[in-house]
């Protein structure tokens, strides 16, 4: 997830791990700066990451909640807490009288994100048997009294699910981003993406301020790594090379037709990662029993992206196993932000993500455009 999105400030909670083992585990994620709040067992427990280069202090810990100040050049300090609201009866009602802004004398800009364990109304559960209108009338209450407005998300709507023992799965929106009017004013285009769940019954909150996303420039030819691991490559080779014909002719057409099987048959590991995320995304919504075998997918690319990662570091004596270590994306070069469409919408009123996707759309849209001015400029003559 750090190697996809490179999030500039990592909120986790409920790590189920603590002392020791925990603070290993944190020197390794590559973030300058972190602090946590202890875990008790496996229950509760908060991790925040961010980079020296934010100008971020910390305002106050506590069991639920780590509160964070951060200050740009020239600018009014904002604030952000990485909220855990514990399911302990007696703990979780604190949270409410303890993150408010005149507790901590708070003006501007500030937002509230993580795992609240409740929700707003029973719209956002499904199978929700520990629904409490108590509950959610006094999470509603703290939103109201502390001029919160809900940030919206894209994505999967239950970003907790589970199996129940019938069969059925059961879910609810537990995590959520909550904001102060300032901080949107602020950060008009932030939005809130509901990541795929891998690995956890809880999906991860993407909170993006801007709408840029990266992209890679065109390279000349090069043998992947990753190549090796599909069965058709030794059957492209075979169809491919001529006995008859010289060493350096063989080598420019095998170039050829590999680029072409990869582009057509393989694909790009990036475009085939992020389309079976957003399979996993769609998925969830349904058909939940095609989840176990889309992950195994994934993990299968991520292996595929390893061994490019590791190909491009130039370091052959690198562990090919040891899965996206930080010092072979360092030797990597870095791809380039720039500013793009996200979403559209289609006539049909769905919204499109899919980079490929939003080209067909674009390109018809304009087809049918002109199509319509040419015939009535037909008409007219």
């Amino acid at each position: 997830m750090i190697h996809s999105h490179r999030p500039d400030v990592l909120g986790l909670v409920e790590p189920k791990v603590s002392g020791s083992q925990a603070n290993v585990i944190c020197t390794k994620l590559g973030f300058s700066d972190w602090i946590r709040v202890e875990a008790v067992g496996f229950s509760g427990g908060i991790w925040v990451f961010w980079n020296n280069s934010l100008h971020i202090s910390v305002i106050r810990t506590y069991p639920q909640f780590v509160l964070l100040q951060g200050q740009e050049a020239n600018q009014e300090a904002w604030h952000y807490a990485v909220v855990y609201r514990s399911l302990t009866h007696n703990l979780r009602r604190r949270l409410w009288s303890e993150l408010s802004l005149a507790k901590h004398g708070i003006t501007g800009a500030w937002m509230v994100a993580g795992d609240f364990n409740s929700v707003v109304s029973q719209e956002e559960t499904n199978n929700y048997s520990v629904f409490s209108l108590q509950r959610s009338s006094d999470f509603v209450d703290w939103i109201q009294t502390e001029g919160f407005i809900d940030m919206g998300f894209s994505g999967p709507a239950l970003t907790w699910a589970k199996g129940g023992s019938s069969g059925q799965t059961k879910g609810a929106r537990l995590d959520r981003a909550l904001c102060n009017v300032s901080w949107r004013q602020r950060f008009p285009k932030a939005n809130v993406t509901h990541l795929p769940r891998v690995s956890s019954d809880h999906a991860h909150l993407l909170i993006r301020l801007t709408d840029s996303r990266g992209n890679h420039g065109q390279t000349g030819f090069k043998f992947r790594a990753a190549w090796l691991t599909s069965p058709q490559l030794l059957e492209v080779v075979h169809n491919t090379w001529r006995k008859d014909q010289c060493l350096q002719d063989n080598i420019w057409r095998m170039s050829v037709e590999l680029t072409k099987w990869n582009r057509e048959v393989l694909g790009s590991i990036t475009h085939r990662k992020n389309i079976v995320l957003s399979r996993l995304g769609g998925i969830q919504k349904s058909l939940v029993k095609l989840e176990k075998k889309l992950t195994e997918e994934y993990q299968n690319i991520l292996y595929q992206e390893e061994l490019t990662w590791f190909q491009r570091s130039r370091e052959e004596w690198i562990v090919s196993s040891d899965r996206n270590t930080a010092y072979y994306h360092a030797a990597a070069t870095i791809r380039k932000a720039r500013n793009t469409v996200t979403y559209l919408k289609d006539e049909n009123g769905v919204w499109i993500e899919d980079v490929d996707l939003l080209k067909d759309h674009v390109r018809q849209y304009y087809m049918t455009l002109f199509e319509c001015d040419g015939n009535r400029r037909r008409c007219n003559d």
